[in-house]
């Protein structure tokens, strides 16, 4: 999920815009200068992102003003990585059914297929965003980068990177695992989302989407009237409502529209007001 507020898009057209683009890069990247975090303590630059990885240990604050390596293992910790996938180096042009062993290719292909087509669209999108200025191509872009690793609650649409890293090569000496092709389809065409369509927030979209189970959900200690409780709890709410256990009986279970406006909301960052969109 999206953490921080999508900002707006802006023209590169003086020196001093391409110094702050400079310094903005430099920050998530390296981090601001003397630090190791970009935005705050809980928002560490890439770089030490992944070094966090490389060492299997997180990187926290150690009380003097510096940073330390935390005692416990990523792997090992709760909401930890998890173990790396041994991915074996993809063969020029990608997988294909000469270079995909008989028995995997039944399940391997049609992954392959799914994650180069919504790859292509990501880079769509994202032209799109560049060549249009329009913050909301980017949204979408992002929130098509995201399905790439993360499959629906039933498990059946998206996550296809995800999916293709977690199978095993079929004979393999030492056991290694598919990667992504990366393959752009330059001829794909797809229906384009609909950005013109008001980007939802707290006041004037979720509010009143959540309205009507307010009393309803107080058993349950989730107060959807009010911004910072729902924020506190989407995650909570969004399974439930994909699980059909929200809004409870006698009410009926939420449609896809609604569903996708909650997440929409969510992925933004779950804005308040129109004003957290400038």
């Amino acid at each position: 999920m999206i953490k921080k507020k999508i900002t707006r898009l802006s023209k590169i057209q003086t020196k001093q815009d391409v110094i702050n683009a400079i310094d903005l890069i430099t920050r998530q990247g390296e981090g601001a200068e003397g630090s190791l975090i970009d935005t705050g303590p809980d928002d560490l630059a890439h770089y030490y992102r992944f070094l966090e990885i490389k060492k299997n240990r997180y990187i926290e604050e150690d009380g003097t003003g510096g940073y330390r390596y935390s005692d416990g293992k990523i792997n090992n910790l709760d909401g930890g990585i998890g173990e790396p996938y041994p991915v074996a180096e993809v063969p020029a042009g990608g997988y294909n059914e000469s270079n995909v062993p008989v028995s995997d290719q039944a399940q391997i292909l049609p992954l392959m297929d799914e994650f180069n087509r919504e790859y292509t669209k990501m880079l769509k999108l994202l032209e799109k965003a560049w060549g249009t200025g329009d913050p909301n191509y980017l949204i979408e872009a992002i929130m098509k980068m995201f399905s790439l690793t993360t499959a629906d609650a039933d498990d059946q649409v998206g996550g296809s990177a995800s999916k293709i890293i977690k199978t095993p090569i079929e004979g393999t000496s030492q056991k290694e695992y598919y990667g992504p092709s990366f393959i752009v389809l330059p001829d794909l065409s797809f229906e384009e989302p609909d950005v013109n369509t008001q980007t939802p927030v707290w006041e004037n979209d979720i509010k009143q989407l959540l309205q009507p189970y307010v009393n309803a959900m107080i058993p349950y200690n989730i107060n959807l009237g009010k911004y910072e409780n729902v924020k506190k709890n989407a995650d909570r709410i969004l399974y439930q409502v994909n699980a059909h256990k929200m809004p409870p009986n006698p009410y009926d279970p939420w449609d896809d529209t609604k569903i996708n406006k909650f997440r929409r909301w969510m992925e933004i960052g779950m804005p308040e007001t129109q004003d957290d969109l400038k």
